[in-house]
């Protein structure tokens, strides 16, 4: 027997939605629309439930948008950044997992959106700054495993971590076929 909207609230809670499920959803938001539209009702239309289920997870707005930035740089960097140092390979195989994994799964396509809202909060541009950080140390010290100096390592991490900001922000989304394509012609191009 189905259960009631009241039944399938428990202390504010509805259909067992978890804090990534609201996470996930303020980040589309915040992609679609900007941080503006990063509220507490719009997103509780969207996911199907009260506002309660906000409150489980959430003390306020202030806190969703700390922990999104958190979520954002944990899942979309540090994961992959993981993933890919754990590897049992060579660092060209670590290189061309990160690529394809980044561009595959479009790990960048929230990074236009906390760019522009870091314009004017000072909490998202610290975010920004950190992951790109991250992003180009990692991607410089396995090119720099690859033989390059400490100077092209970090020009070429560079020039790779743009690309794959721009290409999830600007270009389609390509075929795994495509997808695999591209990183190998992106690896001989920071090989050169």
């Amino acid at each position: 027997m189905g259960k009631t909207r009241n039944e399938r609230e428990s202390n504010g809670r509805m259909n067992s939605l978890s804090q990534e499920d609201w996470l996930s959803s303020a980040l589309e938001s915040l992609n679609e629309r900007g941080v503006d539209a990063v509220k507490v009702l719009p997103l509780s239309k969207k996911l199907g439930v009260t506002r309660g289920s906000f409150y489980w997870h959430f003390d306020d707005r202030e806190q969703l948008l700390r922990q999104m930035l958190e979520y954002w740089e944990r899942e979309l960097t540090d994961e992959v950044i993981t993933a890919a140092g754990a590897l049992a390979a060579p660092s060209e195989e670590k290189l061309r997992y990160v690529i394809h994994n980044v561009l595959l799964y479009r790990q960048t396509r929230y990074d236009t959106a906390i760019s522009a809202w870091g314009m004017f909060d000072a909490g998202a541009a610290q975010s920004m700054k950190r992951v790109l950080r991250k992003r180009m140390r990692f991607v410089a010290g396995l090119l720099e495993d690859l033989g390059f100096s400490k100077e092209d390592a970090t020009l070429r991490a560079r020039f790779l971590v743009g690309f794959m900001l721009v290409d999830a922000a600007m270009i389609p989304r390509a075929t795994a076929k495509k997808t695999a394509e591209t990183v190998e012609r992106c690896i001989d191009f920071l090989l050169q």
